[in-house]
């Protein structure tokens, strides 16, 4: 028996084995209601940090910048305020790229105002794609960089090329 006793020790093979052999449906219910009062915790943090600060950065690219300029917001590819938003101020493309963890280098970093934020949500890993876990803090892929910037998905209400931060990256 391992210091974490036998109860942990069959939740932990468990989640190590999924995919590989069924888990109990009282071992996913467990699971699941974990996963869901984490959610609630992380999305308190988010909203507080979100209160206690007047702007929040997006880096994007030129031609991603265009289609703001075009659809009045800011959006996902479908339209959804799915769109990636850290809460810190980098100072060059490639050490916010590395940050928050974005396969292309941005060439212009976007400072928002947090009143126009719509729906803000902590993702989960992977790009939100992962089904258990939230990634509030970016965790470091070292194709990517260091990560280490508080990430969340959101949207905007309108767009302003006010909003674009002079002399950063290609501006």
């Amino acid at each position: 028996m391992s210091r974490y006793g036998t109860t942990i020790d069959s939740e932990i093979s468990a989640i190590q084995n999924l995919g590989q052999r069924s888990v109990s449906a009282e071992s996913l219910a467990r699971r699941a209601r974990i996963d869901e009062i984490s959610n609630g915790i992380y999305q308190r943090q988010l909203l507080t940090d979100l209160g206690d600060v007047d702007y929040v950065y997006r880096g994007v690219s030129s031609d991603l910048l265009d289609i703001y300029k075009v659809t009045g917001k800011i959006t996902d590819p479908s339209g959804r305020p799915n769109s990636y938003f850290s809460l810190e101020y980098t100072d060059t493309p490639a050490l916010f790229g590395s940050k928050v963890q974005v396969p292309d280098q941005p060439d212009v970093l976007l400072k928002i105002p947090v009143s126009e934020l719509v729906d803000p949500k902590v993702p989960r890993p992977y790009w939100n794609t992962a089904t258990e876990g939230f990634e509030y803090r970016v965790n470091s892929y070292p194709k990517y960089g260091v990560g280490g910037n508080h990430q969340f998905t959101s949207g905007t209400n309108s767009f302003s090329e006010d909003w674009i931060v002079p002399g950063w990256g290609n501006q």
